[in-house]
């Protein structure tokens, strides 16, 4: 289902369930607005506050970069999950990082409705045609950092070019980018273990690196000719359960992981999520572990109740990345809205 031209909920079948009531479309329109006591002072804050969100240390990287800014710091800390979570850090990330792709592809910056931040950043990606010299077409691909580390680090694809292609793809065939890149980098390691054969894969060799041949395959899990595209085609826990590998099996409560592995917290947040969503919630920000491999108590705490009061931390997220001198400010000046 997309929403925005460019965002996409493309986790747990929601369009799936889109088809199945034959339901093409929800329109939210609003009639009115709310009257402000004080249109004066009530831009003055807005302005402080757009402004504050969008210069802050917190959120200029996203605005400059998007969330692929990511990439390298997770990298950096070994958070980065790469050829099936085999590693946590993956050699080619500086090619198909956040500052790789805006100097060399970015050709639009946009922002959800009501957000100054603007991080979703759409790469244009120019290709000739193949039958007419000198002609050239264009295709606008979004990008975050979810879908490199899917279709980037965890296949082992380190050129953003190749990435870009194989994102496009999946993009067009209406496939959930985290979920595919899972599902091929488990085919791929299973293939490699001699669990699933050539004559399974019809042919294709996967390979990390083989952009090409993903994209074969990527195709034949939408066609779903034989017995493990069929599998695969429904998801990672499912064909892991048909042809063995539970083990190399990526998945949090049949749900393909998201590229945050950053410990404990990051990994039980997803997991008893209420929407078993990558942004369900804040644990991949805390701090990984103690010295000793155990938790900080203060960081249980924190996760407790980032668990128990997370949709309410949802409708303030924005204010969660101003400088904390801001919040106070900005909450004083309520009497004038």
């Amino acid at each position: 289902m997309s929403t925005e031209t460019y965002r996409h909920f493309g986790r747990l079948g929601l369009g799936a369930v889109f088809g199945s009531k034959k339901l093409k479309a929800i329109v939210i329109s609003g009639k009115s607005s709310l009257p402000v006591a004080d249109k004066n002072q009530y831009r003055k804050v807005y302005d402080e506050i757009h402004k504050a969100a969008v210069t802050s240390p917190a959120m200029k990287k996203y605005h400059d970069l998007g969330t692929a800014e990511n990439v390298l710091p997770l990298n950096e800390f070994g958070g980065l999950p790469t050829r099936n979570l085999k590693e946590a850090k993956f050699e080619g990330a500086s090619e198909i990082s956040g500052e790789v792709l805006a100097e060399h592809y970015l050709g639009r910056r946009l922002a959800c409705s009501h957000c100054p931040v603007g991080c979703i950043h759409i790469a244009a990606l120019r290709e000739p045609y193949e039958d007419e010299a000198y002609f050239y077409k264009t295709s606008m691909i979004s990008y975050d950092y979810e879908p490199i580390y899917a279709l980037g680090s965890m296949l082992g694809i380190s050129n953003a070019e190749e990435f870009l292609k194989l994102m496009d793809r999946i993009e067009a065939w209406g496939l959930d980018a985290i979920s595919t890149g899972v599902v091929l980098a488990w085919a791929t390691e299973a293939q490699e273990r001699g669990i699933v054969s050539e004559k399974e894969t019809m042919g294709v060799k996967l390979s990390w690196g083989d952009y090409a041949a993903y994209i074969d395959a990527v195709e034949l899990i939408v066609e779903q000719p034989n017995k493990l595209y069929q599998a695969l085609g429904h998801g990672v826990d499912h064909a892991a359960s048909v042809y063995g590998g539970e083990e190399f099996a990526l998945a949090f409560g049949k749900n393909e992981i998201p590229g945050y592995h950053t410990g404990p917290a990051a990994h039980m947040g997803v997991l008893i999520g209420a929407r078993h969503s990558h942004l369900d919630n804040a644990g991949y920000s805390l701090r990984r572990v103690s010295s000793k491999g155990n938790f900080v108590l203060r960081n249980l705490q924190k996760l407790c109740w980032l668990r128990s009061d997370g949709v309410k931390s949802c409708q303030v997220l924005s204010f969660v990345f101003l400088p904390g001198e801001y919040i106070s400010r900005i909450l004083s000046h309520g009497r004038f809205i």
